[in-house]
């Protein structure tokens, strides 16, 4: 049964009346209904309290921030825009906002001064400690409601409106609770992980929007394989290997860390002869696969999205520590933690890319150095990028460093 929503938009008027169109149009081209202040603005408390109504009663609440603060309740002291996302908030209203990357560039006609632009640069920390992206044009900005408003969607089910429609009641339209994110489930083993399963298939290995080594870009096949739903835990480590290695955060559902290459190894081979399974570590082109989200892929720079707070810890988010795995948003294929927490060993020596097509590659012949993927916890957010490659000795260990396993199919 298709359902349509409701999508409140949010934003000063006359400096971006281009944006909002674009946004209306997009939001309808998505089969949804757009609602805002192309029916009437919010400037008094009688339209106020018509806005809040509109609000509480709409699926989804978009808001967009560029020059202008917008026009001010006096009582308050701010604005009717930081109102309605405020009132939003408050009722759980899912949301995502929007702000101009780059306010220097906007023509001076359209954009604030002196206690306003205070007033705006005040409302737009609020605004940047929650979900939002950036846009730098009317067209970028349609094109991220385009991609980013489905996932908010299919992030914060609501009940929407079916055509022809069954009644929806008040209480049918309340947010949904919020759902923890589920811990590791161990199939048989206590050490064994929750797996997803990877449809093999062929994709472009490689960017050339990172590193000399990720370059050349090349076609690389990989078959079905099933790969670990989060990185190894500390629980799992030492229901198979009796101890714990980490020096990070310690706890039953952290990623395990500063273990080297052998030591992921022996896990594998210990896991496989309690369980009867091959489990192992991943090539590095499945690894890069299944970070990319597979068949189901998206392109999204990291594993998961092109904004790494949202699937992955990092130095500009960890606190300088590990964190419990799932507790990020997971990839287009139901994995968590690709992008940042800890770095992960592929089973591949390193060396450079061919251009050749290659199906199923397993990595250079020989070498010095074994391949780490990810990015980790204290590291810039380009290291935790999906094309991103690393590699150390083979017996390194730190503090940044675990690993996942992988199974054939």
């Amino acid at each position: 049964m298709e359902k349509r929503y409701e999508v409140f938009v949010s934003s000063t008027y006359k400096d971006l009346q281009d944006e909002r169109r674009k946004v209306m149009e997009t939001i309808l081209e998505l089969g949804h209904f757009p609602v805002g202040m192309e029916l009437f603005s919010a400037a008094n408390d009688t339209q106020w309290e018509v806005i809040k109504r509109l609000i509480s009663e709409c699926d989804y609440y978009v808001l967009i921030i560029a020059g202008r603060y917008g026009s001010i309740d006096e009582e308050s002291g701010k604005s009717y825009t930081q109102k309605e996302y405020e009132y939003a908030l408050e009722k759980k209203v899912p949301n995502i906002a929007f702000y101009h990357k780059n306010p220097g560039s906007i023509s001076k006609e359209l954009c604030d001064s002196g206690k306003e632009e205070e007033k705006l640069n005040d409302f737009k920390k609020i605004v940047l400690s929650k979900l939002c992206r950036d846009y730098q044009s009317a067209d970028e900005l349609a094109r991220k409601v385009a991609i980013d408003l489905p996932k908010l969607i299919e992030r914060y089910p609501r009940p929407g409106w079916v055509k022809g429609g069954s009644l929806v009641t008040p209480k049918d339209r309340e947010p949904p609770k919020p759902v923890p994110p589920k811990p590791p489930v161990f199939p048989s083993h206590p050490g064994e992980p929750e797996m997803i399963n990877v449809e093999g298939g062929t994709f472009n290995m490689g960017s050339l929007d990172g590193f000399d080594n990720e370059r050349p870009i090349h076609l690389v096949t990989v078959s079905d394989f099933s790969i670990g739903k989060y990185p190894v835990t500390q629980k799992q480590w030492r229901a198979v290997m009796g101890n714990n290695p980490s020096t990070s955060n310690k706890g039953d559902n952290y990623p395990v860390d500063s273990v080297n290459w052998g030591d992921a190894q022996e896990f594998c081979k210990r896991l496989s002869r309690a369980t009867g399974k091959q489990y192992r570590l991943p090539t590095e082109a499945e690894w890069e696969y299944a970070a990319k989200g597979g068949k189901k892929s998206r392109n999204y720079e990291y594993s998961g999205s092109d904004d790494l707070n949202e699937v992955g810890w990092y130095l500009g988010n960890s606190g300088s520590t590990t964190h419990e795995v799932g507790k990020l948003h997971p990839n287009e294929l139901g994995i968590y933690d690709m992008s940042g927490n800890v770095w992960e060993w592929c089973s591949d020596w390193y060396g450079a890319y061919s251009i050749d097509k290659q199906k199923d590659p397993t990595g250079a012949p020989s070498g010095s150095d074994r391949v780490l993927r990810g990015g980790g916890w204290p590291d810039f957010a380009g290291d935790c990028r999906s094309a991103n490659r690393s590699f150390n000795a083979p017996g390194y260990r730190s503090s940044r460093g675990g690993f996942r396993v992988v199974v054939p199919l």
